[in-house]
């Protein structure tokens, strides 16, 4: 199989990928089959052992366009390093959620859709950010990702 075919199998399919720690595990058929982390689609990309679209990467982090995107612009903010959800951040954590929530609106606005201060104080524009955190969160790939959403 392809690795697009893989690809689109990990994200399109009710299969999919839920990521804890050092183990990944791949849920088919109802079965749960522990694999090596390496099954984490977002490791991969962060790996380049998969295609994404690229809009930002430094040693930490790394941006890219959603493929299924909600909004004109959709883009995903990670951690290079497999934090598997926001539930299990601590206060180790804490840099680099800031610098992900800091790139956001620096993202937003390459893209058309910052949020601009006029002369008299408000805003227009603009774009919204998203953590979905858990099974109930709406979390599909248990892999830390932030959700930057908006229209030029």
């Amino acid at each position: 199989m392809s690795e697009a075919r893989k690809r689109a199998t990990l994200t399109r399919s009710p299969n999919f990928v839920q990521c804890y720690s050092d183990y990944c595990y791949f849920w088919a058929s109802g079965k749960r089959k522990e694999t090596a982390l390496e099954n984490c689609i977002f490791c991969k990309i962060a790996a380049k052992a998969l295609p994404a679209d690229i809009v930002y990467e430094d040693d930490e982090i790394m941006a890219f366009k959603d493929i299924r995107p909600v909004a004109p612009v959709h883009l995903l903010i990670i951690p290079k390093q497999h934090i598997a959800s926001l539930a299990d951040c601590s206060d180790a954590n804490a840099e680099i959620l800031g610098k992900m929530l800091l790139l956001a609106p620096k993202l937003a606005a390459e893209q058309g859709c910052g949020a601009v201060k006029t002369e008299d104080g408000t805003y227009s524009g603009g774009f919204r950010t998203q953590i979905n955190t858990g099974p109930k969160g709406g979390q599909e790939v248990y892999h830390l990702h932030l959700h930057v959403i908006g229209a030029p």
